[in-house]
């Protein structure tokens, strides 16, 4: 039964329930929205979520952030944590590729029942917006580039099934739940800071990062030519704001969270080797260690944000390379220049 929640009619003092939110997205997430003013319940099992992430958004918010430990296969635990939340921000999943192929009943459980009971929750609680992770995976090896919400799904593993049929559930729940509007964002290679070189979205990042800092040489598999769309989460945490204030023209809808902008992988490797130069960082590893193609890797991948723009008025405003500037000084605690302060001096030589 659906309970009465009383909803705040200004924009502050709104109050979310983040799933997930000790993993890498959901900290970035609930740090962007409490410093705009609102408040933050996480919830997290702490299977892949860190506990440092957690402490570090304790320290530095107070009481305006509250962690729940608990599953969202836990029904009680979930209701009681999402009891009086306006909006709901469902980014717990099973992430890893290979995984859900090792394991596919557990990510089906985690990733499909998991979604329907937060689904359920939110309905039951009048919430007045859900927006979910959905994921490019659901397009897989798919030369329709960009990428648009219309290509043709090809699901390549259980975990890219896992977020088609969430997808399914959120359409088919609007005509149960219509009081309250569902959004799903298809993330692409999302990077930024805190995020774990062994976990999944744009891991290559931190790795070749971690071992570049370590005096090492990363690994690149291929010949560099593949293509991927590198989306900084902080845009991510814009786009889930926006989804959640859109209204009725968001409604039941699934958007890209993309730049439109493909970027080489030898060129990505430059970009870090560069922006680690400008910290003083030199890197004797000009090149990666070249290894061959990976069986049933897609070569090629970048979305369109152009219908995230028009409905929801999403613009990917941080670019690859601002964006690692923030993640080498959040994360790394590097001295590295802002681009214009750089751009600057080098106009003044």
């Amino acid at each position: 039964m659906r309970k009465n929640v009383t909803k705040k009619n200004s924009h502050n003092g709104r109050r979310w329930l983040i799933t997930g939110a000790a993993g890498f997205i959901g900290s970035n997430l609930a740090a962007y929205l409490i410093e705009r003013g609102d408040t933050v319940v996480g919830l997290d099992n702490f299977f892949s979520g860190k506990r440092d992430n957690v402490e570090r958004l304790e320290k530095a918010y107070g009481g305006r952030f509250t962690v729940v430990e608990g599953d969202i296969l836990d029904v009680d635990t979930l209701r009681s944590a999402m009891d009086g939340c306006d909006h709901i921000a469902h980014l717990a999943a099973q992430v890893s590729v290979m995984r859900s192929i090792e394991l596919p009943h557990e990510t089906h459980a985690v990733n499909t029942t998991g979604f329907f009971n937060v689904l359920q929750a939110a309905a039951d609680f009048g919430a007045a917006s859900l927006v979910y992770a959905s994921s490019c995976a659901v397009y897989g090896d798919n030369d329709a580039l960009p990428l648009a919400e219309t290509a043709e799904p090809r699901p390549l593993s259980p975990y890219a099934a896992s977020k088609l049929s969430n997808e399914a559930y959120a359409g088919g729940f609007d005509a149960l739940a219509s009081h309250f509007g569902v959004v799903g964002l298809r993330f692409f290679n999302i990077f930024g800071a805190w995020q774990d070189a062994a976990g999944g979205y744009a891991a290559v990042i931190p790795k070749w990062i971690d071992l570049l800092l370590e005096n090492k040489r990363p690994i690149m598999f291929g010949d560099g030519s593949a293509t991927r769309d590198f989306c900084h989460v902080d845009n991510v945490c814009e786009a889930i704001r926006l989804s959640a204030e859109a209204g009725p023209a968001a409604k039941g809808r699934v958007f890209n969270v993309a730049t439109g902008v493909p970027t080489r992988l030898d060129e990505l490797y430059g970009v870090i080797v560069r922006v680690l130069n400008e910290a003083g960082r030199v890197s004797q590893f000009a090149e990666p260690e070249r290894r061959p193609w990976r069986t049933g890797e897609i070569l090629h991948s970048h979305g369109s944000p152009d219908n995230a723009a028009a409905v929801l008025g999403f613009q990917a405003k941080i670019d690859l390379d601002d964006g690692l500037r923030r993640m080498l000084r959040q994360q790394y605690g590097l001295p590295v220049p802002d681009r214009r302060e750089n751009e600057m001096a080098g106009a003044d030589d």
